[in-house]
C-alpha cells in the first residue's frame, strides 16, 4: 500500500473517531473561511477524500500519460505542471470549497490555497497538503516545491499565473 493510501485510511479512521470535532468545524465553516487549524484540516481532508476517489485517480493517470506521450518522456518536473489538472480538480473543488466559505471557482481555489498556506507550519496541515498533491499526481520533488512556494505565496501566485498562461 502507498503512503498516500495509508494516509487516506488514517483520515477515514479519524473521521469515524472524531465526528464531534468535524461538527464543530462545520459550524465554524458555515460562519466563513476556516479560522483554526482544525477547520483548515477539515477542509483539506474533505478535498483529499474526494481526490482519492477512483474516477479522479484514473483521470489524473490519463492526464499524466497524455502529457508523457505528447513529450515522449516522463515529466522531469514530476508533474508540477500538468495540463488539464486544474480543470479536473475544479470539478471537486466546486462542490467542496463553498462549504468552507470559498467560491467554487479558480479564484476560490487560489484563495483557499493562500488561506491554508498560513497554516503550513503545522505538521498535520503540511502532511495533508502533501497527501493532496500526491493525489493530484505530483512527485515527491514536485510536492516539496509546491510546499516551499506555498510558504511564500507570492512566489506561488507567480507560478500559478505562469501555469495558467501555459495552459496547465
Amino acid at each position: 500500500m502507498e503512503d498516500g493510501d495509508l494516509y487516506v485510511n488514517k483520515v477515514a479512521i479519524e473521521e469515524a473517531l472524531f465526528g464531534v470535532l468535524e461538527e464543530e468545524c462545520r459550524l465554524e465553516a458555515s460562519a466563513g473561511k476556516p479560522a483554526t487549524k482544525q477547520g483548515v484540516y477539515l477542509l483539506l481532508r474533505s478535498l483529499l477524500l474526494r481526490f482519492s476517489e477512483a474516477w479522479f485517480q484514473e483521470s489524473v493517470k490519463k492526464l499524466q500519460q497524455k502529457r508523457d506521450a505528447r513529450s515522449g518522456r516522463l515529466d522531469p518536473d514530476g508533474y508540477f505542471h500538468l495540463p488539464g489538472r486544474a480543470e479536473l480538480a475544479l470539478e471537486v473543488q466546486r462542490k467542496v470549497l463553498p462549504q468552507f466559505g470559498f467560491q467554487g471557482s479558480k479564484e476560490g481555489s487560489s484563495d483557499m490555497i493562500r488561506h491554508c498556506s498560513a497554516f503550513l507550519g503545522d505538521k498535520d496541515v503540511a502532511q495533508m497538503f502533501d497527501a493532496i498533491n500526491k493525489k493530484l499526481g505530483m512527485s515527491s520533488a514536485a510536492r516539496q516545491r509546491f510546499r516551499k512556494l506555498a510558504g511564500s505565496f507570492e512566489d506561488l501566485a507567480m507560478e500559478i499565473s505562469e501555469s495558467v498562461k501555459m495552459g496547465t
